[in-house]
């Protein structure tokens, strides 16, 4: 005899159809993969905040360092005032010519029977027979000497200038009437002019020159 089911059908216990084989196995995917990409949206979301914070403290760095620099920005100013400054004190002093000591070593070098009518001094060089200048230091000197061997004497002793680099005569004039007009009335002879050249300075690294103690020179 055949057993009869005698439960409604709602309460009756499911069996498979085998018509949905498989399907568990696909929700099971889309749950990983749905995962995966949350997992993935996580990072990117926590490398988005991580760069964020990169830059905000980068700005915030520079910030600082832009107001550091503006707070430095008078210190630069009065470094450049300094180095123009001393530039410029600097260049002065290089050009510098010592006018007392050339005068006291004149005095010294200068032959007793000579008379001194007349001297330029020019830092910048004085004009040469061409009428060009060479730049450097000079000198040119007018006198009146009894003999031409009086002018030969000055032009050795004005060698012995400190830094004279060279003495070249000009012109030497037999003139009585401008001999007596320059002196003082007891230099009647040769009117000469002489043109002495100075070295513009001591060459770097190597020690000035001393001055000979004849010409005022200390020990």
């Amino acid at each position: 005899m055949r057993p009869v089911n005698l439960l409604p059908q709602r309460h009756r216990p499911v069996q498979a159809s085998g018509r949905l084989a498989g399907s568990s196995y696909v929700l099971l995917g889309a749950l990983g993969v749905l995962l995966l990409a949350l997992l993935l949206y996580v990072m990117t979301l926590n490398g988005v905040n991580d760069r964020k914070g990169r830059l905000a403290a980068i700005e915030s760095e520079t910030a600082a360092a832009q107001a550091q620099l503006s707070s430095l920005g008078e210190f630069a100013s009065f470094l450049s005032i300094k180095q123009t400054r001393v530039a410029a004190v600097t260049a002065l002093a290089s050009q510098r010519f010592d006018f007392e000591r050339l005068v006291r070593e004149i005095a010294r070098v200068v032959p007793e029977n000579v008379v001194l009518t007349q001297m330029e001094v020019s830092t910048t060089g004085v004009g040469s027979a061409a009428g060009t200048s060479s730049g450097t230091p000079g000198m040119t000197l007018t006198a009146c000497a009894p003999s031409q061997a009086a002018v030969a004497t000055s032009m050795v002793r004005l060698r012995r200038l400190y830094r004279s680099e060279d003495v070249v005569l000009v012109d030497s004039t037999r003139d009585q009437e401008r001999a007596a007009a320059v002196g003082d009335g007891g230099c009647a002879g040769y009117v000469f002019n002489v043109r002495v050249q100075f070295a513009a300075g001591d060459a770097p690294g190597l020690k000035p020159r001393r001055v000979p103690g004849t010409l005022g020179g200390g020990a």
